[in-house]
């Protein structure tokens, strides 16, 4: 899947703005990969080279659910940046329960989205998708003339993530919302987890990412949202789209250890 966004003309309202030069507030919210800063602060500098009156802050909490920031505080949080587009970007927590409740997670969705937009009536929102993760697994074998039996843990595809990124696109498809579904882009269920974690982008717990991995994934998104940008508002100009390659392009390499 190519690096763009889906349902990208549902932020008209903010690339018309962007257009005319004005400033435009955004705000990411998220979980540990928002609350790291390396993400958000590539997606900014990205945004920055593209449109120079972006206005950007962004919060997040280690452990968070979706549902922790449609609570009043967090909303009153978001209203007080008085945001023209509020990034999404959960998922990773929800698909490490044993089960996802899509009915749940879709309200869920529909409730942060709803209260922020009463205080907040002309925002537009942006979801981005959980990128993969690992979960850790116990695993037994045999060995000796004694049959004695050993214990081992080893890290496996958190195939929840699958589930949850397909819940937010198409949350996002029924609402007329933007959404960078990273997850397909990455390589989606047969191999976006590999893929980053072979590329030597993910950390050693192999759920959060090396600085590089989050720096990666800054730049794609804001070179989505620009691209989106040029579809929509700049539709026949000639544009040149320069990216850093995918996790299933990027080649192992030795990166500086993330938090």
């Amino acid at each position: 899947m190519s690096n763009e966004l889906q349902e990208g003309a549902s932020l008209q309202p903010v690339f018309k703005e962007l257009k005319l030069g004005h400033a435009v507030k955004v705000m990411q919210i998220g979980d540990s990969h928002v609350r790291g800063k390396y993400f958000p602060n590539s997606l900014e500098s990205t945004l920055r080279e593209y449109f120079p009156n972006i206005q950007f802050s962004f919060y997040g909490i280690n452990g968070a659910w979706a549902r922790r920031f449609y609570e009043q505080d967090m909303v009153s949080r978001v209203a007080a940046e008085h945001p023209d587009l509020v990034v999404i970007s959960f998922g990773t927590n929800e698909a490490h329960g044993s089960t996802l409740d899509e009915r749940a997670h879709t309200e869920t969705m529909r409730l942060l989205t709803q209260r922020i937009r009463e205080r907040c009536p002309d925002v537009c929102f942006l979801f981005t998708t959980p990128p993969g993760s690992f979960l850790s697994q116990r695993v037994s074998r045999t060995s000796g003339s004694r049959s004695r039996r050993r214990y081992s843990t080893v890290k496996v595809p958190n195939a929840n993530t699958a589930a949850v990124a397909r819940n937010i696109v198409h949350f996002c498809q029924e609402n007329s919302m933007a959404v960078w579904d990273i997850y397909a882009i990455g390589g989606g269920e047969k191999s976006a987890c590999e893929n980053w974690r072979n590329s030597g982008l993910m950390n050693s717990d192999c759920v959060h990412f090396l600085t590089s991995g989050y720096v990666l994934q800054g730049k794609l998104l804001g070179e989505a949202v620009h691209k989106a940008y040029t579809e929509t508002v700049m539709s026949g100009s000639q544009t040149r789209m320069m990216h850093e390659p995918t996790p299933l392009e990027q080649q192992p390499y030795q990166s500086v250890r993330g938090f």
